[in-house]
């Protein structure tokens, strides 16, 4: 349905029960819920209070009272957190990767990267210092050569920094000299002539990458299951525990991105959610917040339906970005 933009219709009009979000390579997601609850776009509801459900979950809000909680000190002291705010960081948390895995969907990415600091140069356990750094020299790559990104900071055992993501193929690559034999594992360096055979035999090489001068940088291009690797990602956006499940958000931001990053092409229905639910297909879970049930249907680039064995029980809240 196409709406002239900033046309006010009744909530009945405005809302959408059924979204369906297409990625890069092909494939798409089908998200269906028992209420409607996306707004389509360029639209506004007459009644403003309603006008959008899913805005209603407490997800946004959640970030608003982190950083509220952030500048009245409450994080910063051990002590008991009220549990209403460890549920808001927990569901902060599940947005910020929720929105990472949308966006590493819908773009096209060459590299999984890791970016360190030299601690000679920079105190590597100072955030703010090294989240500067950083952004510097990825607005500078953004501007002058086109780079795109998604990078998760990580605070090490020893308390340093470093950041793991992805890059577009924008920046020049040097062989490291290291490969990752197949089956994974931690790169190593192997004689020329093992090199080569390992390489034949599907060994993938590590890259550097020259223009990051602050540190230690690999490349490696991206192969195999995509999903896994953004699923590697995610794992560290929320993964520093503070106190009483309270996360460290290393440098104000679970996450951070740049370049021409890409929206996925979204598509809003009504849909017969009873029926979907019944027939099983996908997984399903519900948002205590609403009372709302949802089923997430994702289709591969063939037009295949994923199978999710368990996951199609339906147990759970929901861990899935709306």
């Amino acid at each position: 349905m196409d709406v002239p933009a900033g046309l006010l219709l009744s909530d009945r009009d405005a809302l959408r029960n059924c979204k369906v979000q297409h990625w890069a390579d092909g494939s798409r997601t089908i998200t269906v819920c028992s209420a409607a609850v996306w707004k389509l776009p360029g639209v506004e509801a007459r009644r403003g209070a309603v006008a959008d459900k899913a805005a209603a979950l407490p997800l946004d809000a959640a970030e608003e009272e982190y950083r509220r909680s952030e500048r009245r000190g409450k994080f910063a002291e051990a002590g008991v957190i009220p549990p209403e705010e460890c549920e808001n960081v927990k569901r902060a948390v599940r947005r910020a990767r929720a929105r990472v895995r949308e966006l590493a969907r819908a773009n096209v990415f060459s590299y999984f990267v890791t970016l360190t600091l030299n601690g000679e140069r920079f105190s590597r356990y100072d955030d703010r210092e090294i989240v500067r750094r950083a952004s510097d020299w990825l607005h500078n790559a953004v501007r002058r050569c086109g780079l795109a990104y998604i990078l998760v900071p990580e605070r090490h055992k020893d308390g340093a920094i470093h950041f793991h993501g992805f890059f577009n193929d924008a920046l020049p690559v040097v062989d490291s000299g290291t490969v990752i034999l197949p089956g994974g594992g931690k790169p190593r360096k192997l004689p020329p002539r093992k090199r080569a055979a390992a390489i034949e035999n599907g060994a993938h090489v590590v890259f550097n990458i020259p223009m990051w001068k602050d540190g230690f940088t690999t490349a490696i291009p991206l192969y195999g299951d995509y999903a896994a690797a953004v699923a590697y990602v995610l794992k560290y956006i929320g993964k520093q525990q503070v106190y009483n499940s309270i996360v460290e958000k290393i440098g104000g931001r679970w996450f951070y991105s740049g370049g021409a990053l890409k929206e996925p092409p979204t598509e809003f229905f009504m849909e017969d959610f009873d029926a979907i639910d019944a027939a099983g297909i996908g997984w399903a879970f519900d948002v205590r917040q609403t009372g709302d049930r949802y089923r997430v249907i994702e289709i591969d680039s063939r037009g295949e339906v994923k199978i999710y064995g368990d996951k199609n029980s339906g147990k759970g809240e929901a861990a899935f970005g709306g």
